[in-house]
């Protein structure tokens, strides 16, 4: 559909933008450490094969775990506090093995300053980057363009929560098409008849995403849903009756070929945690110590 080839072409640039920022952010900390901060002010310095091909595979490299860590796609639903974690954390790690890389193997003039600064312009411009994004897309979307079709199987409370938090939140960028129940509600607006319309609604008209609120429905219903809009390409999405009970990220586990969606998670999570948690602090030490080093060197 039209609105997925724009999310194609706008997580294109995207990232090539996030290229762009670590390409210069690379180049830029190599000539305030090695030039300016030496007395050398020209630029040639940035002319050396060594800073080149280096600053090209570490941009390249970070791309792509920019998009192992899925900094790229729709911003609707991502919080910005979420993502600026997640950045420190994939940013900070690049710099990390980067230095370690510089030191162990000997690559160009290394230089713990040098990865402080690429590590601090480098967030700076990608956070600022991804700020300008958000509001240029809250207020395109806040004008109804750049907007996503969706229509509303169901009825009820949580349905009828659903479409007040939607109509609450233009800059979502969801245009509401009405919904399908036995009986019409009034709080829900456009009604467009029972659930047996679904398939024929689907086939006259770009819906893009279907939300479903069906507590009382059968497996064989919401299959039949389902298998219609994977025919159409709609996205599917289900408000289950326990919606107040599930946690903001919940998980799901798998017992063979039975899904098991885990609402609270035991006070003991295992030895697995502990392992994660424990990497994570150590990971985390090992960051602090690259960027403190040269006030460390400073202060002896």
């Amino acid at each position: 559909m039209k609105s997925r080839n724009h999310q194609r072409i706008f997580n294109v640039v995207n990232g090539l933008l996030d290229w762009l920022i670590l390409e210069f952010s690379y180049l830029f900390s190599v000539y305030l450490r090695q030039g300016i901060l030496l007395g050398r002010y020209d630029l040639s310095i940035l002319n050396e094969p060594e800073y080149i091909y280096l600053s090209l595979v570490y941009s390249t490299v970070m791309l792509v775990v920019f998009a192992v860590f899925r900094f790229y796609g729709s911003y609707r639903f991502r919080s910005f506090y979420r993502e600026t974690l997640s950045l420190f954390w994939a940013n900070g790690l690049g710099v990390l093995f980067l230095g370690t890389a510089l030191y162990l193997l000997k690559w160009g003039d290394f230089a713990r300053s040098q990865m402080v600064f690429l590590f601090l312009f480098s967030m700076v411009g990608l956070l600022c980057k991804r700020a300008v994004l958000r509001w240029m897309l809250r207020q395109v979307r806040s004008r109804g363009r750049n907007t996503r079709a969706v229509l509303v199987v169901g009825s009820g409370k949580l349905a009828r929560r659903y479409v007040k938090e939607l109509a609450a939140r233009p800059y979502l960028g969801y245009n509401y098409r009405g919904y399908l129940a036995d009986e019409p509600d009034e709080e829900m607006g456009n009604y467009r008849g029972k659930v047996e319309q679904f398939r024929q609604i689907l086939q006259s008209e770009k819906i893009e995403e279907v939300v479903v609120s069906l507590p009382g429905a059968s497996s064989e219903q919401i299959g039949g849903l389902v298998a219609v809009c994977g025919r159409y390409s709609a996205k599917i999405s289900v408000i289950p009756g326990y919606n107040d009970y599930i946690p903001s990220k919940p998980t799901v586990e798998n017992l063979a070929s039975i899904r098991l969606l885990n609402v609270r998670q035991a006070p003991d999570k295992g030895p697995l945690w502990d392992f994660v948690k424990r990497t994570m602090d150590i990971v985390g030490s090992g960051v602090g110590l690259v960027l403190a080093s040269p006030l460390l060197l400073g202060a002896a």
